[in-house]
């Protein structure tokens, strides 16, 4: 019994904090920090992208030499790829949350005076 105890006692404590959290759903708030972390990054990708594409816009105007035109070409096709697969995935991140209704702002309300 007392060795059991031992190994009991540690376990319960080390456990308490996960028990006192379960009432919280892991996938919400999976999906939630997975929202936070994309709507971070994904205006930075979004702005490379863009960045990239004007940059080889440039160079496909400015340039004569005929192999570095098509490479111009295609940095402007994978600038382009890019954006497109950025703002797809914020798109299935917002379309996932919505439809399992983790949206919406869970700040407080400031504190008023009567």
């Amino acid at each position: 019994m007392n060795k059991i105890l031992r190994f009991a006692a540690p376990v319960f404590v080390l456990m308490s904090p996960a028990l006192a959290l379960a009432q919280t759903d892991p996938f919400a708030t999976l999906i939630a920090r997975a929202k936070t972390w994309v709507g971070a990054i994904i205006p930075i990708v979004i702005g490379i992208a863009l960045i990239f594409f004007i940059w080889n816009m440039i160079t496909l105007i400015r340039t004569e030499d005929e192999t570095a035109r098509e490479e111009a070409k295609k940095g402007m096709v994978w600038a382009v790829i890019a954006m497109f697969v950025a703002i797809s995935i914020y798109g299935i991140i917002l379309f996932i949350r919505s439809s399992l209704g983790v949206g919406g702002d869970t700040s407080l309300p400031p504190p008023t005076v009567p």
